[in-house]
């Protein structure tokens, strides 16, 4: 689901209902994705009505964290967890830490991220997010292939129980039953499937069993 202007989010809500097991939000700005859309904050708050038991995870998709977590102070009670991109999480943890925030936060990478980097940050960090595809900012891009063979390295850390693992981003029903991880996002996929319920059904199903 995307933060903006133009996301329909009770259709979303009539393909999908209650099925997901938690839902993610996309904020993306010009920061990211040259042509993002003008982002709509009150999407967060008609999010958490329509899912008020679903854990709500908002990706933050943006360089100016700064602007967006004062943007976001009203809204925290409805967030469970805040993910950061990898070249402003170092810069944002401290500041967090000591605002003493009630949301978690993660840290996403892109999948051309060293192991050896990811590893340095999964000590204060208790969510990890490897995005499955090249380019942040917009759906339906294909899988990339080289996401299977680093979310294997994660899965091998030493600390790895320490720690929720997800990958965002091409997950489908050619790829999603190869991933060893906590957490899977999916979002065209899913919505533009004819039945998004039996879809999501069907990942939870298959997905479950493999790993």
């Amino acid at each position: 689901i995307y933060s903006d202007i133009d996301e329909n989010i009770d259709d979303i809500y009539l393909k999908v209902g209650q099925s997901p097991d938690f839902i993610q939000i996309d904020l993306v700005d010009e920061t990211i994705y040259k042509n993002a859309k003008e982002v709509d904050l009150n999407v967060i708050k008609k999010v958490k009505d329509y899912w008020p038991e679903k854990e709500i995870e908002l990706h933050l998709m943006s360089l100016n964290v700064n602007y967006w977590i004062e943007k976001l102070d009203y809204l925290a009670d409805y967030l469970n967890i805040i993910i950061f991109h990898e070249d402003v999480f170092e810069k944002i943890y401290s500041d967090l830490k000591d605002m003493k925030v009630n949301y978690d936060i993660g840290i996403f990478f892109k999948n051309t991220t060293s192991p050896d980097v990811i590893k340095q940050y999964t000590s204060n960090c208790k969510h990890i997010t490897i995005m499955g595809i090249e380019n942040l900012g917009y759906s339906g891009q294909k899988f990339s292939e080289q996401t299977l063979s680093k979310v294997d390295e994660i899965d091998k850390f030493e600390n790895r129980n320490k720690f929720n693992l997800e990958v965002d981003g091409g997950i489908d029903s050619t790829n999603f039953y190869k991933l060893k991880v906590d957490k899977l996002v999916s979002g065209s996929s899913i919505l533009t499937s004819n039945n998004s319920i039996n879809k999501i059904m069907e990942f939870k199903r298959l997905w479950k069993l493999e790993i």
